[in-house]
């Protein structure tokens, strides 16, 4: 949506309410995420790391991102996808090089299942992609 007000324009990205929905799938998540690398970086930033704590030891990501405790994940969460790993590097690389942020890469993130890692080791040692 498009707000116009005089010579400004204003912009709505669905990217802020996570399509209204306690368990947006995975790559839906990811792919908003990297749409809001231009209204707000740091939206973009955040999503990233929150997303990599639903990440298992051996790189699989959930097919939804549970956005509370209470959420669980809906049908449409339990089937199967195979492209959510490769939306994960692809918003962590439209990141690096829309904001030039490496320090992203130093963040300690905690696996779902084992003990935290930083992204920088967590990107180079992927076993997993679905």
């Amino acid at each position: 949506m498009l707000l116009i007000i005089g010579s400004h324009v204003k912009a709505f990205y669905h990217g802020d309410v996570n399509r209204l929905s306690t368990d947006p799938q995975t790559r839906n998540y990811l792919q908003d995420a990297m749409g809001m690398i231009y209204l707000s970086p740091s939206v973009t930033r955040e999503r990233l790391i929150f997303a990599l704590t639903q990440q298992q030891a051996n790189g699989e990501l959930p097919d939804g991102i549970l956005l509370t405790d209470e959420a669980e994940l809906k049908y449409i969460n339990q089937v199967p996808h195979a492209d959510h790993n490769v939306w994960l590097s692809l918003v962590l690389l439209a990141y690096l090089e829309q904001t030039g942020d490496t320090s992203v890469l130093d963040e300690v993130v905690a696996y779902a299942d084992k003990n935290p890692l930083a992204l920088s080791q967590n990107t180079s040692k992927r076993h997993w992609i679905g």
